[in-house]
């Protein structure tokens, strides 16, 4: 073979070593992240399925629940959506770009579908996701601009459009260090838990005990108090415990450091719970179990530290 042959022989294998190797990179499988958009730019999310739909929007600053009803978002489910949905990441090569495919994947009517908006109601995004029947740790979905199906990870549980999914379950948003003085109203008979620069202090029937800081009984009530939490909602049945409400069975007035207030009313529910009431909402209650209201509804002798005794007030001031 001559030496121009040979050397001619070698670009055609480099060629085709070149060529091979190309389509070989545009086979391999790259991840691409699926929304381009972020955060800052999300001022309201619609997401519904067949059964359940739900609207979420930014106001001043807070996301809150519009539809079905007026409320304020867990910001929890908030946080998840933006970190896990929002950042979902995909292979480059979609698993189907068929029409007739879609139905089978869920990414259509039939699966749910999620819409983004910015601050002038302008469409950001929208697609459709789609869970698998066989594998609970993968999903589908499609964006409305085309028909490429692609395979991500299962986010069913951040994008779920039921109400309970997405509301508050915190029933006060706030921390012990926002309270300035708490009264308590239990069969008609109040006392009252206020703070000094010392710390808490109780007052009972113009009686008072300091508490200070390091209060176990105290410390427990009050944590019990800031992260009241609840499972179950009850909307749009208020008439049903307005007479219950009437003559609750515990009152809590919260005064704020900021100058605002709090007003809790607890009634009896049934055997197993008991039904709240915070600042004279109608719309929605919250149902408290008997252990909570245990939490709360303390004698107010037992917060005074073993050894002291209520006094009048210039006794020990």
């Amino acid at each position: 073979m001559s030496k121009r042959n040979f050397i001619l022989l070698g670009l055609l294998v480099i060629v085709i070593v070149f060529l091979l190797m190309s389509r070989t990179c545009e086979n391999m499988e790259k991840r691409i992240k699926l929304f381009s958009i972020n955060e800052s730019e999300i001022a309201k999310i619609e997401i519904k399925d067949p059964n359940n739909e739900i609207t979420l929007a930014m106001i001043d600053n807070v996301w809150m629940i519009e539809e079905p009803l007026q409320t304020q978002a867990r910001e929890s489910q908030i946080t998840r959506f933006f970190e896990t949905f929002l950042a979902l990441t995909t292979s480059s090569n979609p698993i189907s770009q068929s029409i007739d495919r879609q139905g089978f994947f869920q990414v259509d009517s039939t699966g749910v579908e999620v819409t983004m908006y910015d601050r002038n109601d302008r469409q950001l995004s929208k697609v459709f996701v789609g869970r698998s029947n066989n594998n609970p740790t993968i999903a589908y979905i499609r964006s409305s601009r085309n028909n490429n199906i692609f395979q991500i990870e299962n986010v069913q549980h951040v994008i779920n459009p039921t109400l309970n999914s997405w509301r508050e379950n915190r029933i006060l948003n706030i921390t012990e260090n926002d309270i300035s003085r708490i009264t308590f109203n239990r069969n008609n008979e109040p006392y009252i838990l206020f703070q000094d620069s010392f710390g808490w202090n109780l007052n009972l029937n113009e009686l008072s005990a300091p508490l200070g800081y390091e209060n176990a009984d105290l410390n427990r009530l009050l944590q019990a108090m800031v992260n009241l939490q609840t499972s179950t909602y009850f909307d749009n049945v208020y008439e049903e415990y307005v007479e219950k409400l009437a003559t609750p069975e515990l009152e809590i007035y919260l005064e704020l450091h900021t100058g605002s207030n709090i007003h809790l009313k607890i009634a009896k529910n049934d055997d197993n719970s008991y039904v709240l009431q915070r600042n004279d909402e109608y719309i929605t209650l919250y149902r408290l179990t008997n252990s909570q209201f245990n939490q709360l509804n303390i004698e107010p002798e037992n917060l005074v530290p073993a050894g002291d005794n209520l006094v009048e007030p210039e006794e020990f001031v």
